[in-house]
């Protein structure tokens, strides 16, 4: 395992979960009901085919010399990994969000492929919803909701679209988010040259970040002024101590010609194209926003930092 993700296992506690998660809604075919959901998706249970990726689960041992490597887990257990919920009444967009907070607050079991899937219905009119939760190591989140959108089409007429879990389409199948683990001439894993790949990648990165944090520190000293250090940040109501409660929130955007999706995502390759955007600073742009307006909206009262 790259010791960049190997850290978001080893930084990981009950209050500082380290998974990411992602919401999708969806509106049922015409003429289809809550049964021909639960029809479709018993169908994709009973397949049996879940991806490498999503098979893949952390371990370290004395043969990994301490280091955390992945194997393949050859007996998953789908009805541990993906879930049914229902939404009590009147199931709106506040009883879905409290639930997705509930889901997200859990930690990942780590004797297991560390992602999961839950299909959630009792939506008003007829909706439902995928939330899905992986950790970190295994797929960042921008990552995670490519592997979520590789199951689904623009065109409103496609059929036979693979589940979320399952082995990715051809046309996605270049999305490669975790490297396979090293094995030997019969297949089997080779733990020592994974254990040994991952401390010397450790080292690499070590040797960059001590420049990195001379520089923050010699920065601060010729300002001779007192000022935080780029490490720290400045007090205020969103900086206070993180716990293991999550709340999840999101807009509602009403129903446009084109869909909202579609013109969002048009605006922002336009946006990329003219002016070499990131993906991570244009998230950051609409987090700013939000954050800005939060003092106003919340009337003054302390927030969690979101994570």
């Amino acid at each position: 395992m790259p010791p960049a993700d190997s850290m978001f296992l080893l930084g990981e506690s009950r209050d500082h979960p380290m998974h990411v998660g992602g919401l999708a809604l969806f509106e049922p075919p015409d003429g289809a009901d809550a049964q021909a959901m639960r029809s479709m998706f018993g169908a994709a249970l009973a397949r049996d085919a879940v991806a490498p990726l999503l098979r893949k689960r952390a371990r370290r041992s004395a043969t990994t010399l301490g280091q955390w490597g992945w194997e393949t887990d050859p007996d998953i257990d789908l009805d541990h990994h993906i879930r049914h919920d229902a939404l009590p009444a009147p199931g709106g967009i506040t009883e879905l969000m409290t639930l997705v907070a509930r889901l997200h607050s859990v930690l990942l079991d780590r004797s297991r492929p560390l992602w999961e899937i839950h299909l959630i219905e009792g939506l008003t009119g007829g909706r439902f919803a995928l939330y899905m939760k992986i950790h970190h190591a295994l797929a960042d989140g921008v990552s995670a909701m490519k592997l979520l959108r590789s199951a689904l089409s623009e065109d409103p007429d496609a059929t036979g679209m693979p589940a979320p879990w399952e082995p990715l389409a051809p046309r996605c199948r270049a999305l490669h988010l975790v490297p396979d683990p090293p094995t030997d001439s019969a297949g089997r894993l080779d733990l020592p040259a994974a254990a040994l790949r991952a401390a010397r990648g450790a080292v690499g990165e070590a040797v960059g970040v001590v420049p990195a944090i001379a520089g923050t520190l010699d920065r601060a000293r010729r300002r001779r002024r007192g000022g935080p250090l780029s490490l720290s940040a400045p007090k205020s109501m969103l900086n206070v101590p993180i716990g293991g409660a999550r709340r999840f929130a999101g807009p509602v955007l009403a129903d446009r010609t084109p869909p909202p999706g579609r013109q969002v995502r048009r605006r922002y390759r336009q946006r990329r194209s003219t002016r070499d955007v990131l993906g991570c600073p244009a998230h950051l742009y609409g987090r700013s926003g939000g954050t800005a307006a939060t003092p106003a909206d919340r009337d003054g009262s302390r927030l969690a930092a979101q994570r």
